[in-house]
């Protein structure tokens, strides 16, 4: 299967992007990554703090399910907690936009800069 992974960070965003890359790279040799974005944070009440965002596509035969789960792991290496997303603290945000043809972020996907991003691949 064919997946389309959103990447953002709000907190140290250089190196937790780094990190996420080096973690897909490992787990999936064949990953391929969009230039980084600067956004500004979406409904966020407290931490006004800029995202960098970037996309990521990679093959795999895992399922959806187990995807999502190397996914979560990563953004544990990255320290990302419960309590911090409770504060809008988010070192690194992984979120699986697309299995295949079928989209199961559809207002993360419909989002500009993702539009953006997709748009000359």
């Amino acid at each position: 299967m064919n997946y389309l992974i959103c990447i953002g960070s709000n907190t140290e965003p250089a190196s937790h992007l780094a990190l996420a890359r080096r973690e897909l790279q490992r787990r999936f040799p064949d990953v391929w990554f969009s230039p980084e974005v600067v956004t500004a944070p979406i409904g966020m009440r407290h931490n006004q703090a800029s995202f960098i965002n970037q996309l990521a596509r990679l093959s795999s035969d895992a399922q959806p399910k187990e995807i999502e789960q190397q996914l979560k792991e990563i953004e544990q290496l990255a320290g990302r907690t419960p309590e911090e997303k409770a504060l809008e603290v988010v070192r690194l945000d992984l979120d699986l936009l697309m299995a295949d043809e079928e989209v199961l972020r559809p207002k993360d996907l419909q989002r500009d800069f993702v539009q953006q991003l997709l748009k000359p691949y």
